[in-house]
């Protein structure tokens, strides 16, 4: 059983047949290109346990914009702002827990005393040239986001420091993944 994402409701799609453990990768594989969240696999006797399995998490590089301080730990940032490319100019896309190691938390550390713009409250600006990589399960139309879209499950990979800001994913990448087949 192939579930689709249709918003705040799930619609069951047509049944698979998944022969091997390759098949089942292969139908996660092109369930993204189908708008689904992944495979339910269920006993056909109506028996539980159902296994679901998530489609493979996606990826965009993006461009630090802001640091949220962690009055708990001083020198270190707790959330991370990012930002993609909307033609010339840079639109916040997602906030992600810092999973940094203590080493790039050392390096960003100084970057940020560097590079910062402006301070207010516990959030730094900081000029706008280090790419990091987050992996995300899927992207749904948000109105009140400058961007227009939602990342879900959002998480920081890493910091991709062999790229530029002009590296980053554009909006419009993210776009097509709201578009219906």
């Amino acid at each position: 059983l192939l579930i689709v994402d249709e918003g705040p409701s799930i619609l069951a799609a047509e049944d698979l047949a998944i022969e091997s453990e390759a098949s089942l990768q292969q139908k996660l594989q092109n369930a993204r290109a189908q708008q689904a969240q992944g495979i339910l696999l269920r006993n056909l006797h109506g028996i539980d346990p159902h296994l679901l399995f998530p489609a493979p998490a996606l990826e965009l590089n993006a461009v630090l914009l802001y640091l949220t301080r962690d009055d708990r730990k001083p020198g270190y940032f707790s959330e991370l702002s990012f930002a993609v490319w909307k033609g010339e100019e840079l639109i916040p896309i997602v906030k992600c827990q810092n999973t940094l190691s203590e080493e790039d938390n050392q390096d960003l550390k100084s970057y940020a005393q560097q590079h910062t713009i402006e301070k207010f409250g516990p959030i730094t600006s900081v000029v706008a040239e280090l790419v990091f990589s987050i992996s995300y399960t899927g992207v749904i139309p948000a109105k009140r986001r400058k961007s227009g879209l939602e990342l879900e499950q959002a998480r920081l990979l890493g910091w991709e420091r062999q790229l530029e800001a002009a590296d980053a994913t554009p909006l419009s990448e993210l776009m097509k993944a709201t578009e219906l087949p």
